[in-house]
């Protein structure tokens, strides 16, 4: 992945909040999803799927 640093400061910073939510929307689940999925594994919190 291009940007793995930049999620693990993320994850840093975002483990000493209260609230996390991850949301994404793709037009075919693939990719966006399973970045999204090692996201919420990296950082916890609610993962969401947004649709239209």
């Amino acid at each position: 992945m291009l940007f793995t640093g930049s999620v693990n400061l993320q994850a840093q910073s975002a483990k000493t909040s209260k609230k996390v939510l991850i949301v994404y929307y793709s037009l075919r689940n693939g990719n966006t999803r399973i970045v999204a999925e090692q996201i919420q594994k990296s950082v916890g919190g609610v993962f969401f799927a947004s649709k239209l």
